[in-house]
This record gives C-alpha cells, structure tokens and sequence, in this order.
C-alpha cells in the first residue's frame, strides 16, 4: 500500500502534460523530481505516524500528521486524524476483559498498514 499514490499529481503542474516516472516533464521540460521528493517525504511521515499511533504515542503521531498535511491533504491523513482522538480516549478508559478492544483492533490494523508499506 502507498498512501500517497492516490494524491501525487499526474499532470505538470507547469504545463498540464501526464506526467510518468522519469524526473521531467516530457511536454514542457520542466523538472518534476521536487514533487516525487515531496510526496516521497510526506509518504514517509504518514508510515512514521502509524505507527507511532501503533505504538500508542498519539502526540508524536498528531505532530507527524500535521507536518504531512503541510505537503498536501489526503485521505489517509484525514482518516488518520479523525481516529486520534478516539484512541486516546479509549486508551484512558478500562476495557471490558470480556469485550475485544476496538484499541486493540485498531493497533491491529495500522499496524497490518505498516507491515504492507515494509515499515
């Protein structure tokens, strides 16, 4: 899973030309590596952020999304932020031993999230 494969632009921001994988815009000439760099390093914070929320540090996890959303809004990010509050809260309130833990269902899952991105 890439979280930001959804949100990396496919046209030149220059020229409006599909962009592919090479470093340029093959219509304008115009240098498109920044955008990769960036998307590359916002892709970095949101694996760093799950599993910090993995990990149960929600802080460090709120500080991550934040600096993510600073390269661009996305889906995941949105996702991810909404759930921090809920985890807190669910963290600081004694689970029923009988009752699986949505907590814990939710640290499966982001951590599934990490295992997939080899994180």
């Amino acid at each position: 899973m890439n979280p930001t494969s959804d949100v990396m632009p496919e046209t030149c921001p220059a020229c409006h030309g599909r962009l592919d994988e090479s470093a340029c815009c093959e219509r304008c000439g115009a240098d498109t590596d920044y955008l990769r760099r960036l998307y590359d390093e916002m892709e970095r914070l949101h694996i760093a952020a799950v599993q910090a929320l993995a990990d149960g540090r929600y802080d460090e996890a709120e500080s991550l999304l934040s600096q993510a959303r600073t390269y661009a809004v996305t889906p995941i990010n949105d996702a991810l932020t909404a759930w921090l509050p809920v985890l807190e809260a669910e963290q600081t309130v004694e689970a029923d031993p009988e009752k699986p833990s949505r907590l814990e269902s939710v640290k499966q899952f982001f951590r599934g999230i990490g295992k997939k991105t080899g994180f």
